[in-house]
Formats: structure tokens, sequence, C-alpha cells
């Protein structure tokens, strides 16, 4: 049965190569674009949409849509040093979205930054093209892009893999001592992460929130343990935040 799918959409798209052992799910996205890489989906929020990822291009689907067309909101994407084949995913895997007040897009993650906000929705789905993947959150977090927000200082995450297992975790560290909520889920040194980033500017002016979830471990449950979650007023916040809330 899955044989004749695919033989009817190879037949509907006999220009399109489609990569070996693709979710069937993904075909008619795929024949779009290349570009597709997956599904992010968030239950208890409006977030679900298609993921792509432009080769060496980081800019590219800022202000384009899935057809390559102009578009102020663009869509969600994978950074492009990140992998998303067959072969797995990155040690940390990155994901940025625009923050529009006016289209739902990522603007759903500031509900993240309110106790109840995170205990609406811990949990994060990512498909790949291969393969469905869980991820529980961990940390929530306010940086700022522009060294001029926090004394000349830019916190740096960003990263898809990591030099050994101890700077793995000291980074998991430094970024749990950034959240604003205290979420009680634990790392450890054979995790991978996952990144959702997005423009966070009702603070200061180069804010990026960032949603921090650690790959959900075999046999574990999805359930968060509500007695352990708190706002920590004792997050690290850039210094642009504390001028402008005081």
């Amino acid at each position: 049965q899955l044989d004749t799918a695919w033989a009817t959409l190879k037949a509907k798209y006999p220009d399109v190569k489609f990569p070996e052992g693709m979710n069937i799910k993904f075909a008619e996205l795929y024949a779009i674009s290349s570009d597709v890489v997956g599904w992010l989906k968030i239950d208890n929020t409006k977030i679900s949409t298609v993921l792509l990822q432009k080769e060496n291009d980081d800019d590219y689907y800022l202000y384009r849509d899935i057809y390559g067309n102009s578009s102020r909101y663009g869509n969600p994407y994978v950074k492009s040093v990140c992998n998303m084949g067959r072969e797995g995913l990155s040690k940390n895997t990155i994901i940025y979205g625009h923050n529009t007040h006016d289209k739902l897009i990522f603007n759903k993650l500031e509900s993240y930054m309110s106790v109840q906000g995170y205990l609406n929705a811990p949990i994060i789905t990512l498909d790949t093209l291969y393969e469905t993947t869980k991820w529980k959150i961990f940390a929530v977090m306010l940086t700022n892009a522009d060294p001029k927000d926090d004394n000349g200082h830019i916190f740096t995450y960003l990263y898809p893999s990591f030099s050994s297992e101890d700077a793995f975790l000291s980074k998991m560290a430094q970024i749990k001592a950034r959240s604003m909520i205290h979420t009680g889920v634990d790392v450890q040194a054979g995790d991978k992460t996952l990144m959702l980033y997005t423009c966070y500017r009702s603070i200061f002016s180069s804010g990026r929130l960032v949603i921090v979830a650690r790959q959900l471990r075999e046999g574990e449950s999805e359930d968060i343990n509500p007695s352990l979650v708190y706002y920590d007023s004792s997050a690290i916040f850039p210094q642009a935040y504390y001028g402008k809330k005081n």
C-alpha cells in the first residue's frame, strides 16, 4: 500500500527527487520545496509549522515563505549548521522564527515567560523527514544580540555541537542560570538539546527569547512535576533588562 502511494506521488511529481527513507507525509510539502526538513508542533499552543533549511544561508527564510516568495513573516527555519538528515539530529538543534504581533508564528513563545505558560506546554514535538522526536523544555532565557545591552558582553549559545561533554554540561548550566523559569528538568551529558529562539524587544532593542529543551529519554514520561516549577527571580538577565525594569 505504501509502495503504491509512493508510486502515485512519483508519477505526480516526476521532477522531484524524494530522499530515500523519508516519511511519505512530507512528500507534498517536499514537492513544493526541497528545503523542507520537518515540522514543529507544540500542543496547547498555536505553534504548528513546517520547518525549512537553506544550505549555507541562514538569512534566506527570514523574509521568504516556503515557495520562495517575499514575506515579511518569513518561515521558521533550522540553522544551516544543524543536521536534520537520516543520520540523526545534531547535539543541539537550533530553530529561528519571527516574533510578529499581527500573525501567529513564534509570538506564542512569550507564554513561556510565566509559570502557567510553561506548565501548559512543556513538551515540543519535532518531526524530521525520517523520525518523530519529543523534547522536554528545561529553560526559558532572555538574552541580547547587541553587546551594548549587556556591558559589551554577548552570551553565546547557538552551537550545533560541543568540544566535550564537560563543555556541553557547562553551557547547559550557564543556560539554566539564565532561565527565568525554574523547571526542575535535568540535563545529562548524553542528552541532545533543542533551541527555539526569536526576537523579544519589549524590554530592550536586541532582546532574544530562547526556549531550550532536551530530548525525551527512552521510557521517560512527558509529565512535569509542578511542585518544582517556579519563577526564578535570581535568574541572570542582560544588564539592559535591569535598567528598563527599574
